[in-house]
């Protein structure tokens, strides 16, 4: 756990004594361009990234202080405490007195920030909420529009459950799925009754080899069919599918598997999964089912469900931080008149750009080419809720070619996500905005755009 600390200059022992001993206690002896010089040190270091609760002198050193205080507001720090001078032991007491009203301070600003936190987990969790509830809705409109079905996109011909393959303990198959991924929500397999144990099956990207969902199929007494769901029927990209059969306790043996009818295609074989060589000129038996994609399957009475499943896939793009040779070049639009102060600025200790109600900031060709989009951290500033409303775009030669706007509301931190129709072919502007509403806003209402990164 980061320590506060306490910068102390020429001060006497005794009263150093009285700061407490939780406390980080540094003595500081010069001040340059390149840092601090501490007593400890035997070079100018720049200042930890602590919270500094107390900056205590004596009369002789208040000058070296006051330095040291101007250099470390220069260099980002904020709500630095004033400097405390201290020459006699019997002053002890105020050392104590404003290290304890620092601290007061420090803690009330962890508590209003820990509070800010809770609402946003709040929010989450009501959207979350909102979602579900939606998803049932729409289950339920499926339902009674008939369009929660299931079809059989695909079946071998029935098994004779004589032609089978036995799977050895400690072995994995590999069984290419012959659909894409797009509205699967079922396969039914055709296992031999009788079995010793039970078999574990998984379902497999075949892009990067993520597991979609695994199920148990425990022992049967007769032949026949089993059904394993997906609990949501799969969408998105589509994707080369597989089925991976094991046995569940690879030190014992499990029941078979009825094969399908002869498969000339070696690519559609039963193989096997570390060698990919075809054990078998057959297939599994199976059948397929495919609903709406992204709905809930409607599921018969004995189906076999996913005990779990990983993330299905990886993200589609990497974000790229845009350094601060991007931020060098902010441009105000419209520039501010001559002798007016301007409404955004840049702080580049935050890699952050300010911007009040009214103004745009255009950072040129900061969106590099093969970019497929921009996500930007947000954070409003302002007393009355919907005070400012924020536009994230890129521009190019041929004008603006995509804007996304978030209506600001009293707790306004997030970000703003904003996917191209296309990477771009070559480097555009990114433009920021505080577009200021109908009624005029406090003169304390600003937004804060932070953490500009470019999806790649």
């Amino acid at each position: 756990m980061q320590a506060f600390q306490v910068l102390v200059a020429g001060i006497d022992a005794s009263v150093r004594r009285a700061i407490p001993e939780s406390l980080w206690v540094r003595e500081v002896t010069g001040v340059t361009e390149a840092g601090l010089w501490f007593a400890e040190d035997g070079e100018p270091v720049a200042l930890a990234p602590a919270p500094c609760l107390g900056l205590i002198a004596a009369s002789r050193t208040h000058p070296l202080m006051e330095q040291v205080r101007a250099w470390m507001l220069a260099n980002g720090a904020t709500a630095l405490p004033e400097i405390l001078v201290i020459e006699r032991r019997a002053q002890g007491g105020l050392v104590e007195r404003a290290l304890l009203d620092a601290l007061l301070a420090e803690t009330g600003a962890l508590a209003r920030s820990a509070l800010r936190q809770a609402r946003r987990v709040a929010h989450l969790r009501q959207a979350v909420e909102t979602l579900e509830t939606e998803r049932a809705g729409l289950d339920r409109f499926l339902g009674e529009t008939g369009l929660a079905r299931m079809e059989t996109v695909f079946a071998t011909a029935e098994p004779d459950y004589e032609t089978q393959i036995e799977l050895v303990p400690g072995a994995v198959l590999r069984q290419l799925l012959p659909i894409a991924s797009t509205g699967l929500a079922a396969i039914d397999v055709a296992c031999i009754g009788g079995g010793p144990g039970a078999i574990a099956m998984r379902l497999v990207q075949g892009e990067g080899g993520h597991i979609l969902a695994r199920w148990r199929v425990p022992a049967r007494a007769e032949d026949g069919w089993v059904r394993l769901g997906l609990p949501v029927a799969l969408s998105g990209l589509e994707r080369t599918l597989s089925l991976l059969v094991e046995c569940d306790d690879p030190g014992s043996s499990c029941a078979n598997l009825a094969l399908g009818a002869f498969q000339p295609l070696p690519a559609a074989q039963l193989a096997d999964a570390e060698t990919s060589e075809a054990i078998a000129p057959y297939s599994l038996a199976m059948r397929l089912h495919a609903a709406l994609p992204g709905t809930t399957p409607p599921h018969r009475p004995g189906t076999l469900l996913p005990e779990d499943a990983d993330d299905p896939d990886e993200a589609p793009y990497r974000l790229h931080t845009l350094g601060a040779d991007a931020l060098s070049g902010l441009r105000e639009e419209p520039a501010p008149r001559e002798g007016e102060a301007g409404k955004v600025r840049r702080i580049d200790s935050l890699g952050a750009i300010v911007c009040r109600a009214g103004a745009q900031a255009r950072l040129p060709l900061a969106c590099p080419a093969g970019a497929r989009g921009i996500l930007v951290g947000l954070d409003i500033h302002a007393e009355t809720p919907a005070a400012l409303s924020v536009t994230v775009g890129i521009a190019g030669p041929e004008g603006r070619l995509a804007t996304q706007a978030l209506a600001a509301r009293e707790e306004g931190d997030g970000a703003v996500s904003l996917l191209f129709p296309a990477p771009l072919t070559e480097p555009h502007d990114i433009l920021l905005a505080a577009t200021e509403p109908a009624t005029p806003p406090a003169p304390d209402a600003w937004a804060v755009f932070r953490d500009l990164r470019v999806y790649l």
